[in-house]
Parts: C-alpha cells; sequence; structure tokens
C-alpha cells in the first residue's frame, strides 16, 4: 500500500524496493514473479474487496454527499437566484465535459479504439 509510507521505506531501505524511473518496483523480475504466483487469485480479489469496504472513501462518501445535499437544500430554499446561477454552470460544465475530453484525447497521443 503506497499510503503506508513508513513500511515503503523500510522495504527501500533493505532493497526490496527501488525506485526506477519515478515508479516504485520490486528488486527484481524473478521476486517480482514469485510475489504474483504465491497469492491465488481469488485470495487476492478478496484482499481488494476489504479494501474497498474499509477504505477511506466508504467512510467519507455518507457523510460528503449528506452534506452537499444539505448545502443545495439550503441554497434552493433560501437563495433561489444562486442556486439558478448554481445550476446553470453546472450545467455548462457537463456540456464541456465531451469536448474537453475529445481535446485530451487528440492532444494525448491517444487513439480511439
Amino acid at each position: 500500500n503506497y499510503r503506508n509510507m513508513y513500511v515503503v521505506y523500510n522495504l527501500m531501505s533493505r532493497g526490496i524496493l527501488i525506485l526506477k524511473n519515478g515508479r516504485l518496483r520490486l528488486f527484481s523480475k524473478s521476486f517480482t514473479n514469485f510475489v504474483l504466483t504465491i497469492i491465488d487469485k481469488e485470495q487476492a480479489l478478496e484482499f481488494e474487496r476489504d479494501a474497498k469496504r474499509t477504505g477511506s472513501w466508504a467512510n467519507l462518501k455518507l457523510p460528503l454527499i449528506i452534506v452537499i445535499a444539505a448545502v443545495v437544500v439550503f441554497m434552493f430554499l433560501s437563495q433561489q437566484e444562486v442556486f439558478n446561477q448554481l445550476i446553470g454552470w453546472f450545467t455548462a460544465a457537463i456540456a464541456l465535459l465531451p469536448i474537453i475530453t475529445r481535446f485530451m484525447i487528440t492532444f494525448s497521443g491517444f487513439s480511439k479504439k
């Protein structure tokens, strides 16, 4: 887990992880293959599911949605003009998303397949 910096630095100091081209890698290709084959896919998927269930987004999602909904309701009830402008800006931003995406694809060198 890259967020656990203490463990990452500890593994780097022992030479297990190395920084190469701006990315963390295991020290050898054979050790990478060993790590990938020692854990079966079902167990790795279970680890991933557990991480998603107990992740920080899972803990923050409901309170964040409640706060955003409360702000929207408050603005709708007390500031009708501000709410109308906010909806207008939001609609314009949503309408610009396809244009921005096409622009990014064109200039990033990715081909659309």
